[in-house]
């Protein structure tokens, strides 16, 4: 849900060291669509408000208009899709994903980025993919960041064009409120990891909150990789699938500054914070569990999963207080 890995994880890697199917009909121009941003509370990258503004200046050259909604989880905004599209008279949402790192040796950036166009019902019903290369100068590399995500998002607004034309808003009706669920709780764990974003550090990131639930004796199981923007829609299939009474979606944000240590190898300061969106097997939302942790990492890979195993911990105690309640 903040690329539910940010690219901060990717920015403090540097200081250490395709397009969806075709369909037959298109989003018809002159529909307004709610642009979620990018930043989602919290996000502390200095390049997602950038981000948010070049798709929002890429999109009436589709014959879209666009309402740029305030910043919120998007895990929400999916939730919140009828009541967001009635407010701003829209036929849909759009909501960004994004993640870049150096490539290796050169001064310049790999980027990819997702966009999900999700309906007036809160169902992902489009997504395309789209992937770059930025390389630059040294003295450019901050900007270069912010030409490198224009670039590729605008590449990924010209595939509005394959998108499926969207149902009016008036055709979709809210769901009934959830029954309470009694007994202990089990738990499906969606992983860090997306398809189609393809962060090598993301499975591991899902490997420290495993091992804390586990060691708070919590029953759960490991999806396979799945959109996160599809876990309102789906829970109640995962539900059914796994035997489980609830689901649980993270999201990643680490802080990190660098300082003199870095260069002496000292390494970087940095704080993570997990974020669980908890839902039910009906989609609902029913908390959003945040822990966080301080710490120094040298090590990108085994300092990194420590310190978002610490954070997980407060988070899971959120968690498992919610079931209680």
């Amino acid at each position: 849900m903040q690329m539910r890995i940010l690219s901060f994880v990717s920015l403090l890697a540097l200081v250490l060291a395709a397009s969806g199917p075709v369909a037959a009909q298109n989003v018809a121009p002159g529909k307004t669509l709610v642009l979620v941003p990018y930043a989602e509370p919290g996000n502390k990258d200095p390049h997602a408000a950038g981000v948010t503004a070049s798709i929002a200046s890429e999109l009436p050259a589709q014959g879209i208009t666009v309402v740029t909604a305030a910043s919120m989880d998007h895990l929400d905004a999916v939730a919140s899709a009828g009541a967001l599209c009635k407010q701003d008279s829209a036929t849909g949402l759009l909501i960004p994903e994004a993640r870049y790192a150096q490539i290796p040796r050169t001064v310049g950036y790999h980027f990819q980025v997702r966009l999900d166009l999700v309906d007036c019902g809160g169902n992902v019903v489009w997504s395309t993919i789209q992937t770059s290369d930025y390389r630059t100068s040294l003295a450019q590399a901050m900007r270069a960041i912010d030409n490198g995500f224009h670039d590729v998002f605008q590449t990924a607004v010209t595939h509005l064009a394959e998108a499926p034309a969207l149902a009016p808003a008036a055709t979709f009706t809210a769901p009934p409120a959830a029954p309470i669920t009694t007994g202990t709780p089990v738990y499906a764990l969606v992983p860090m990891e997306q398809p189609g974003i393809a962060d090598p550090t993301a499975p591991s990131m899902t490997q420290p909150i495993a091992t804390t639930m586990t060691a708070r004796n919590l029953a759960f199981k490991t999806l396979a990789p799945v959109d996160h923007l599809t876990a309102i829609a789906s829970a109640a299939n995962w539900c059914t699938a796994d035997a489980a009474t609830a689901i649980v979606v993270p999201s990643l944000f680490v802080d990190a500054t660098a300082g003199m240590g870095a260069l002496f190898g000292g390494g970087v300061k940095a704080t993570a914070t997990v974020q669980l969106d908890v839902l039910n097997c009906q989609g609902r939302i029913l908390t959003h569990a945040l822990g966080s942790a301080d710490g120094t990492v040298k090590n990108m890979q085994q300092d990194l999963i420590d310190l978002i195993g610490k954070a997980a911990g407060p988070a899971l105690d959120q968690v498992t207080a919610t079931a209680r309640s």
